[in-house]
C-alpha cells in the first residue's frame, strides 16, 4: 500500500488544543447554566414569599378596615411585647370575632386557629401596633411589621421580605347611621 507523501488530517497537538478549547466552552456554559438555574430557584422563593406576605397583609387589612378592636392599644415603639402585640382581636360586622395571632414557635399567622400562611414560607416576625382603639371618637389605626422568609434546603436559596403597613378602622355602624 502506497502512502501519498503528505497526509491530510489533525495532528497530535492540533487535537489537544481543540479539545482543551471545548472543554473550557463546556466548563464556562455548564457554569452559567447551573448560576442561572439558581438564581432562577431564588427568584420563585422570592414570588412566593411576596405572594404570601401580600395575601395576609390584605386578609388581616381588609378585615381590619371594616371592623371594631375591642382588643385595645398594644404599643410597639422600643422592644414590642410579644404577648400584647401578637394577637389582635376584632368585631366584624357580618363575621362577628375575629382573632388574628402570631405563632412564632411554628412561623405561621393564624386567623380564627387556622394558618393563613403558605407552608413553603415561614414568618419570622410579625406584630399588632394598635392606636387608637378607646372611647376617644379617634379611628383605631393598626401598624403590621412582619418579615416572612422562604423554607429553602440550600441556604444560596433563602429569600427574607420585610413588609409593614398601617390600616385606619373605621366604624361602618357609626359611619352609617350618621
Amino acid at each position: 500500500m502506497m502512502y501519498p507523501e503528505r497526509q491530510r488530517g489533525f495532528s497530535l497537538v492540533e487535537m489537544l488544543v481543540a479539545t482543551a478549547v471545548f472543554s473550557f466552552i463546556i466548563i464556562s456554559v455548564s457554569g452559567l447554566y447551573t448560576r442561572v438555574l439558581g438564581l432562577q430557584r431564588r427568584a420563585i422563593g422570592a414570588a412566593r414569599v411576596q405572594e404570601n406576605a401580600l395575601f395576609v397583609i390584605e386578609s388581616i387589612a381588609r378585615e381590619i378596615r371594616v371592623s371594631r378592636i375591642p382588643s385595645g392599644d398594644s404599643d410597639c415603639t422600643g422592644v414590642p411585647d410579644p404577648v400584647t402585640t401578637r394577637t389582635i382581636m376584632l368585631d366584624h360586622p357580618v363575621e362577628g370575632a375575629i382573632t388574628y395571632a402570631y405563632d412564632a414557635a411554628n412561623g405561621v399567622v393564624l386567623r380564627n386557629g387556622e394558618e393563613l400562611t403558605s407552608p413553603e414560607v415561614r414568618v419570622t416576625s410579625f406584630a399588632f401596633c394598635v392606636s387608637g382603639s378607646g372611647p376617644d371618637d379617634l379611628q383605631a389605626r393598626v401598624t403590621i411589621p412582619m418579615t416572612l422568609e422562604n423554607i429553602a434546603s440550600n441556604p444560596a436559596y433563602q429569600v427574607s421580605v420585610a413588609l409593614q403597613t398601617t390600616v385606619v378602622s373605621r366604624d361602618l355602624v357609626t359611619d352609617l347611621s350618621n
